[in-house]
Formats: structure tokens, C-alpha cells, sequence
């Protein structure tokens, strides 16, 4: 992912602030506990381009949705592919610092169990940061 030159940086960015998400999801856990996790992906409605982006990026996973494909990646695979991005963000540059700064924070927590509420208040967080 780190030998992706400028162009395609530029390109990926683009396609991101205009077919795509950044957002913080909430997933319950088994146990009854709920977690949350960086998610981005990338919504068309034909396969090929979402191929093209899993190819270049060397990760993520395409799942087909009632009328359309999503190109995802979450985690510190997210976070490093935003990092990649931010310079060339524009709709969602703001949503991105945000998202990296959840998953450094989350990274930092490893093998500890990260408090509900301190995740609960970064998907909030998320929701209200407007979408340019």
C-alpha cells in the first residue's frame, strides 16, 4: 500500500470523497458487549472498478449488496490507507483526521479493554462532522 505513487494517491482520494464512506461502526460482541472499529469503503454499482481498487491497494474485501458492490477496510489497514490519502481529501478530510485519530487512540488500548463509553463518544463524534 506504501508504494502507491502520487497519481494513484490522488485518484483513490477522489474516488473516496465522492463514492465513498469513513465511518466509526458500532458491532456488538459476543458476550452481549458492543465494540466499535474504523471502517472506509467505496460503494459502485458494477464490480470492476472495486477489482481495480482491491488490486492496487493490496487489501480489503468486495461484498456484493442488493444493487450495488462496497469495497471495504477497516482497522489499522484503514488508518494507513487514510494516512496515504489525507493530502488529496477534501469532502471527507475532516471525517478522516477524525477516524485516524480513533484508530491510533483504539491501536494504543491493544490487549486492554478499551471503555465503552470513551468508544461511544468517538461514533457520535462521527455522525456530527458534516458531510461537505
Amino acid at each position: 500500500m506504501n508504494s502507491l505513487d502520487r497519481e494513484t494517491r490522488a485518484n483513490l482520494a477522489g474516488l473516496l470523497d465522492g463514492e465513498g464512506h469513513v465511518c466509526i461502526i458500532r458491532q456488538r460482541c459476543p458476550g452481549g458487549r458492543y465494540t466499535h472499529r474504523l471502517l472506509i469503503g467505496i460503494t459502485q454499482k458494477k464490480r470492476g472498478l472495486l477489482d481495480r481498487v482491491k488490486e492496487t491497494v493490496g487489501a480489503g474485501i468486495i461484498h456484493r449488496k442488493t444493487t450495488c458492490f462496497q469495497w471495504e477496510l477497516t482497522g489499522p489497514r484503514a488508518k494507513r490507507f487514510l494516512l496515504l490519502l489525507l493530502p488529496w481529501l477534501f469532502v471527507k478530510q475532516q471525517k478522516a483526521e477524525h477516524a485516524i485519530a480513533f484508530q491510533e487512540r483504539l491501536s494504543s488500548c491493544l490487549n486492554k479493554r478499551v471503555p465503552a463509553d470513551w468508544q461511544a463518544w468517538w461514533f457520535t463524534r462521527m455522525k456530527e462532522i458534516p458531510n461537505v
